[in-house]
């Protein structure tokens, strides 16, 4: 999974990444696994994706704003009260 990050480098748009971040998200969600925390996943959302989704495969940003959103309303406190003014 590590590999697909350091590959996307060499990606001419930011598809590559945001397959990694996504993914990541969803081994979080499916088997408890944390191999990027959620603050880096949104964090990577809000400074490469917000303003520029044209640059983003449609299949992976689906993904990845799904994912956000399912985690942000599950409820988790840590999370809730530090992203609560962000609109989805």
């Amino acid at each position: 999974m590590r590999e697909l990050y350091f590959l996307a480098d060499e990606d001419i748009d930011l598809s590559a990444k945001t397959w990694y971040y996504a993914l990541s998200l969803d081994l979080m969600l499916d088997a408890g696994i944390v191999l990027e925390l959620y603050e880096t996943s949104y964090n990577y959302y809000v400074k490469f994706i917000g303003n520029n989704c044209n640059a983003v495969c449609i299949d992976a940003l689906k993904l990845i704003n799904n994912y956000l959103f399912i985690i942000f309303y599950r409820g988790c406190p840590a999370i809730t009260i530090q992203y609560s003014n962000i609109i989805f």
